[in-house]
């Protein structure tokens, strides 16, 4: 299985790039020591608040990286919000541990409004109205799984997606628009995010090509949006030095 760059580049032509505002493509390590890598052109990293750079582990049965949320105040506060508006695509890998009881706030602006997992469905939640799949997309525990949302505007279908399938369109009733401050819960409730989070994958507009593009473990590279390396190419040494040749100058008498 192929190992990502430290910080990937990306192909901002491919089709999982359309509309793309934050990439949080778990690279190898973080920016500097606390901060978590945007690899869009909006490069909005996130600051790791109440964590410890030893959250960030490497899962080998996906083959990347992924930051472990506990039980507490532990977020990721972006360093610019993130507004999305009323049409935009969420796509994210998750391995929650604990989705029994309270509800399991994985993206939370300042608003409170939220992008969640409860033990029996993914739910959002905008200005006090909530939209979400029913009981047939029960979340387990202690399992890798993509989970996503189309939302196509005020008051339209909003399309539920879970490990790559559409799982239920329901009509929005939400007329705010979405935005996003941090990855985790900071409502200082209990709704606190307790598992695990990589690939992220957050767009303006409709975009269900990144509904797919997280459910192979195989597919670090997300067909070729993440680029492969550059190579750096040197000169070929010799086991000599090169010979230079003097030639003496001919005078032009006139």
């Amino acid at each position: 299985m192929q190992i990502r760059p430290e910080y990937p580049r990306l192909d901002y032509g491919h089709q999982y790039a359309n509309g793309l505002v934050f990439a949080g493509l778990a690279p190898a390590r973080f920016v500097g020591s606390m901060y978590y890598h945007d690899s869009s052109l909006y490069g909005n990293n996130g600051t790791l608040t109440n964590m410890d750079p030893s959250a960030w582990e490497f899962f080998p049965e996906i083959g990347r990286f992924g930051l472990r949320f506990s039980a507490g105040t532990s977020v990721v506060a972006l360093s610019r919000t993130l507004e999305l508006g009323t049409e935009y695509s969420i796509s994210m890998l998750v391995y929650p541990t604990t989705i029994a009881g309270d509800s399991r706030d994985v993206l939370t602006n300042a608003a409170a409004s939220t992008y969640r997992i409860t033990s029996t469905a993914l739910q959002q939640h905008i200005a006090g109205t909530f939209n979400e799949i029913d009981s047939s997309g029960t979340l387990s525990t202690d399992s890798w799984k993509q989970i996503g949302l189309i939302r196509k505007g005020s008051g339209t279908d909003l399309d539920w997606y879970l490990n790559g399938s559409l799982t239920q369109s329901d009509t929005s009733d939400a007329t705010d628009e979405f935005s996003v401050d941090y990855i985790g819960n900071n409502a200082g409730t209990n709704n606190d995010y307790i598992g695990i989070i990589s690939d992220i994958l957050i767009c303006r507009g409709q975009n269900p090509e990144i509904m797919t593009a997280l459910t192979d473990p195989s597919n670090v590279m997300l067909s070729g949006l993440i680029m492969p390396p550059r190579r750096v190419l040197f000169p070929v040494a010799t086991s000599s030095p090169p010979v230079v040749t003097y030639r003496p100058m001919m005078m032009q008498v006139c």
